[in-house]
């Protein structure tokens, strides 16, 4: 993985593909650098201080993710909202099937965002490897647990509704983990 923070720009570069958004930085850093398995901090006043372990980025990609992945959901509810209405030849009708899939689309993007905003897959690996103590794993179990179990209840009220006002009001209510 390829990493760039600026801070003071708001930006972020995962792998290539840049990000403005508003995040978390220490301060007085000015950019970070990571390429595969090493990299630099670039402090305001300092020298560079050369990283070796990713563990101080992981917030940072966290968060890029999250953004990505929040976007992603945006993206989709835009095209959901310009792309299940068809002509029938002298109106504009909804197109309730297409409708409902992209509703449940974008509320299974939304819980896999929550859930690892919260448990990246790699920690959600080192519970699964035993890496971690079971308590750990079941705080984790139990909150993903919650997500889906809402995402569950929204997808139900998506499969029963009959009109486009019922998809529409279908908004999940995610747990905070």
């Amino acid at each position: 993985m390829k990493l760039t923070v600026i801070p003071n720009d708001r930006f972020m570069s995962k792998d290539g593909k840049g990000l403005f958004f508003d995040f978390n930085s220490s301060p007085g850093i000015r950019v970070i650098q990571w390429d595969t398995d090493h990299g630099h901090i670039e402090r305001s006043g300092q020298p560079n201080e050369l990283i070796t372990d990713g563990v101080d980025l992981v917030g940072y990609v966290a968060a890029y993710d999250a953004e990505a992945a929040r976007l992603e959901a945006e993206r989709i509810e835009a095209e959901w909202e310009a792309k299940h209405y068809k002509w029938n030849g002298s109106a504009w009708i909804y197109d309730l099937p297409e409708g409902k899939g992209a509703k449940l689309a974008k509320i299974r993007t939304e819980a896999e965002t929550v859930i690892l905003a919260k448990y990246p897959v790699w920690y959600q690996a080192n519970v699964a490897n035993g890496i971690y103590s079971e308590s750990i794993g079941n705080t984790m179990k139990a909150g993903i647990t919650s997500v889906i179990m809402e995402s569950n209840r929204c997808e139900d009220l998506v499969d029963a509704a009959t009109t486009v006002e019922q998809i529409n009001a279908v908004t999940p209510n995610w747990p905070v983990l």
